[in-house]
């Protein structure tokens, strides 16, 4: 029993470090879910507070709804009874560059696949089976449910996030712990990522990582360098189209077949987007200069 004591001391104290690092859901109070509906159609995505009158989320979960009639709403608390934030059309902000025409239909931009929605405080409530509750359900619900009242509690007072903005010419690959979490039916996950991702240029503000499995419900969810700040939104994943010598120069990147994609906040694209927009309300966000906590090394040379 003495030889097995120090091992077992080892181990109490690697499962404590990691479980301190573990991600919890009470550090991502400021995203939620965020449901569309839209004729007989309904999609999930997620939606990211960051002013106390804004979220963010991504342009092709809430585009549709300019000139489509939507039910759009933001689950602030998700439990037998929710508490939910709906938009109008005029609420949601979309960059005109996301969308263009031309002679062979309408194209999208993916580096340009953010939008925002103006929260103005109005609230309703929700039977989970369906139904309109009152404001004394609903706080009879947060007192019989912690992880409602958690949920609660960070739609009233959001830890907002940091953004870190950046715009580098050139290619650049990064090795952080990337947290992306995901807000369903009121229960959060995370997906970790430690290895590479690459920021593809000035002109397209997108990140991309091989082999990491975000799918649908994961758009317009904010991407976070562990414990720091909102690095990006999710917007798609995507078969390998990235050019030649970018796969050339990054094997493992040109071993994987699809790529999870998110816009970063690009003082030119997203960022000048984002900026320009709250501030016509009077409104800022929290920012950061991303390269202050990068490592300093650029691989590769720049896209065209």
């Amino acid at each position: 029993m003495k030889k097995l004591l120090p091992l077992f001391i080892v181990f109490l104290t690697v499962f404590s470090a990691s479980a301190k690092e573990a991600p919890l859901a009470n550090d991502y109070v400021f995203q939620k879910q965020l449901i569309v509906a839209y004729g007989q159609k309904k999609h999930t995505c997620q939606a990211v507070r960051i002013h106390k009158n804004w979220f963010l989320t991504a342009a092709h979960c809430v585009e549709m709804c300019k000139e489509t009639v939507c039910q759009t709403r933001v689950v602030l608390a998700d439990g037998k009874v929710s508490a939910v934030a709906s938009f109008t059309a005029s609420d949601i902000f979309v960059p005109e560059g996301y969308r263009e025409v031309t002679d062979k239909g309408v194209k999208t931009h993916t580096f340009w696949d953010v939008a925002l929605l103006h929260y103005q405080k109005g609230v309703t409530y929700e039977y989970a089976d369906g139904g309109v509750a009152s404001p004394e359900s609903f706080q009879q619900a947060l007192a019989e449910d912690a992880d409602l009242k958690t949920q609660w509690d960070g739609a009233l007072k959001p830890k907002i996030p940091l953004l870190y903005v950046f715009q580098e010419k050139r290619v650049r690959g990064m090795h952080f712990n990337l947290i992306v979490p995901l807000w369903e039916n009121g229960e959060m996950s995370f997906l970790s990522k430690p290895e590479q991702v690459l920021y593809l240029g000035q002109k397209q503000s997108l990140w991309a990582s091989a082999g990491f499995g975000v799918d649908s419900g994961n758009s317009g969810g904010g991407v976070y360098l562990s414990k720091r700040g909102l690095l990006g939104v999710a917007t798609a994943k995507r078969v390998n189209d990235l050019p030649a010598d970018v796969r050339k120069d990054y094997p493992a990147f040109a071993d994987n077949s699809e790529f999870f994609l998110f816009n970063g906040f690009s003082k030119k694209t997203t960022f000048a987007f984002i900026e320009s927009t709250l501030l016509r309300f009077g409104d800022r966000v929290k920012t950061k200069e991303l390269k202050e906590v990068l490592e300093p090394v650029v691989i590769g040379e720049g896209l065209n």
